[in-house]
């Protein structure tokens, strides 16, 4: 019945291109409303998917297009940060309570968008492995002063602010170093011998462990 519905959306929304009258007390006036409501829910937001213009060139807008919604950077934060690079790990480890709809929306557009990259795992054939790709390892610096300016100007818990106090205080240096880190983890590379990511991830452990104790 839905998706009869949801074609019949579309082809209303279409028709809706030309200029045209709907009577809102009419039932017909409420029959479309209606399945164009049912059109938005079932495709994730039409209007997003179909839309190929940009508001402009700007290379700020033009990121907030890609990035701008609610899920597309605590994603990659959490592939960066926490190294989850399955599925189920994304979903049952998030701090934020990521539905799983709405991770597997995310997964894909950051897929198309070249942000992650995604390969069979060898251990279990209907699982996947995400990967961070060049463009998504270059947001470290991005993602870096994001945390410095959240701890300055909002109120997050200690535990998961420690990383980026860490990266605001080792600056540019560490950032670098962190991104030659995540080549080797996600592209291939060569290891370095310093390893940021256990340095950040020691830090909330530090933290972490103690708070949870508490909590019991």
């Amino acid at each position: 019945m839905h998706s009869d519905l949801f074609v019949q959306g579309l082809l209303l929304i279409a028709a809706l291109k030309t200029p045209m009258i709907v009577h809102l007390h009419s039932a017909s006036g409420a029959l479309v409303i209606g399945l164009i409501a049912i059109c938005m829910q079932y495709t994730g937001g039409w209007y997003k998917r179909v839309k190929t213009e940009h508001r402009s060139g700007c290379p700020i807008n033009l990121t907030l297009e890609m990035l701008g919604d609610h899920w597309s950077l605590i994603v990659i934060r959490d592939v960066m940060f926490g190294n989850r690079r399955h599925f189920g790990d994304l979903v049952r480890l998030s701090e934020e309570g990521i539905a799983s709809n709405i991770l597997a929306s995310r997964l894909a557009s950051l897929f198309d968008a070249g942000l992650l990259s995604r390969t069979g795992d060898p251990t279990h054939k209907q699982k996947a492995i995400y990967s961070l790709t060049e463009a998504s390892i270059q947001l470290v610096p991005l993602l870096a002063h994001m945390g410095a300016w959240g701890r300055r100007h909002t109120r997050p818990s200690r535990e998961l602010s420690i990383r980026a106090q860490l990266l605001e205080e080792g600056g540019e240096r560490m950032w670098k170093a962190f991104m030659i880190e995540l080549r080797s983890i996600h592209l291939g590379a060569p290891a370095p011998r310093r390893s940021v990511f256990a340095e950040l991830q020691a830090a909330y452990e530090a933290v972490a462990k103690p708070q949870m104790r508490r909590n019991k």
